[in-house]
């Protein structure tokens, strides 16, 4: 079994990058988030070429940040739009990778999808803003209000809205 294969049995996204941070390895699910067939075609792309501009100035500057600083990153929330336009919340480690020389060549990073806890996050706290809103006799306008963004906000990947009619 090649390396390959086993990383692609990850649900997690998996990569190594070089200095530069382009991909030098990628597994299945971070291609096909990134909008690849498959892995082999992250190789050599940047976050430039997946991400929007702004999105991969920042991950260029924490992977800068990490190989500056030797410093891993561990358990940092980020969030990217993948290439189906969902938003998607990851928990990210990224770590220097070294050679036998002990020299800093690239980073090693994995990412974990922590989008339905996030969205779960939301929801607790609309839930318990609401009922506050309620014990402190809040106008019901504003209670239906805050329930309307509420419910809209668990609308993931579904274009509507709610309307409240008197």
């Amino acid at each position: 079994m090649s390396l390959q294969t086993l990383i692609d049995w990850v649900p997690d996204y998996l990569w190594v990058k070089d200095t530069q941070s382009r991909f030098l390895i990628a597994n299945k699910a971070i291609a096909s988030d990134s909008g690849r067939a498959k892995p082999s075609d992250m190789i050599g792309l940047s976050d430039f070429d997946i991400h929007p501009t702004a999105v991969a100035r920042t991950f260029r500057a924490v992977e800068e940040g990490i190989l500056d600083s030797e410093v891993p990153m561990i358990d940092q929330e980020e969030s990217i739009v993948d290439s189906s336009s969902a938003t998607k919340w990851l928990s990210s480690t990224k770590v220097p990778l070294r050679d036998a020389q002990n020299q800093i060549t690239g980073l090693i990073g994995i990412a974990h999808d922590i989008t339905a806890r996030k969205q779960a996050d939301v929801l607790r706290n609309g839930q318990a803003h609401i009922l506050e809103m309620i014990a402190m006799s809040a106008p019901l306008e504003e209670v239906l209000e805050q329930l309307k963004y509420l419910v809209e906000s668990q609308l993931n990947g579904i274009f509507g809205s709610v309307m409240l009619v008197d």
